[in-house]
């Protein structure tokens, strides 16, 4: 009978289906067994049904559109008013913060993982426009008078196109030109042909 006082307890919530599912199987099959458990269960149902049928409910035809137009009547306070215009302020702010950040944070990373690939790129043909330009000053270089005299600072330019494939001639020997450009790390050597 103990057992069947805590069973006639959770009869309300086992009807309503409120119980975990292992209590509904322990108590669903103790009131198969029990005859008492069994008639209190039907009790139960039975009230369900009757109270059920013993309310009406009301008809809800246009109640939410009349609850609309209601709320849209109401005067909202200024301060509401303030307040949400600020806080969706911040939430528009935020998120162009965030969207100027991940876009900075994309362009950095694009930039740091492309620059190399640019540089070789850049290097290859600038040392593809000497190479085209390398006869030419091979042809210089074999005199040692023009060669020094094209990137002597101190005189004048031996010709203006020497002058602007040639920044800076450094060199003991003046068989040999060598000219650095630091923009686009790249260096040239010019030897004379030999016999």
């Amino acid at each position: 009978m103990a057992e069947c006082d805590g069973i006639k307890l959770l009869l309300g919530p086992f009807t309503d289906g409120e119980l975990e599912p292992n209590e509904m199987e322990e108590i669903a099959l103790h009131v198969v067994t029990c005859l008492e458990c069994k008639t209190a269960l039907e009790d139960y149902r039975m009230l369900g049904v009757a109270l059920r049928q013993a309310s009406r409910l009301p008809a809800l035809d246009g109640f939410a559109p009349a609850v609309q137009a209601r709320i849209e009547r109401m005067n909202v306070p200024i301060r509401l008013r303030l307040v949400r215009y600020f806080d969706s302020l911040g939430e528009r702010f935020g998120a162009g913060v965030a969207l100027g950040a991940a876009t900075a944070f994309a362009a950095v990373l694009t930039a740091i993982v492309l620059t190399p690939y640019a540089r070789q790129l850049v290097n290859t043909r600038e040392t593809a426009r000497i190479m085209a330009a390398a006869p030419k000053a091979t042809s210089a270089a074999s005199s040692p008078s023009r060669v020094v005299a094209a990137g002597d600072r101190k005189g004048a330019p031996a010709s203006s196109a020497a002058t602007s494939e040639l920044d800076k001639l450094e060199a003991d020997s003046p068989s040999v030109a060598v000219w650095n450009e630091p923009r686009t790390d790249t260096t040239v050597i010019w030897v004379p042909d030999q016999p």
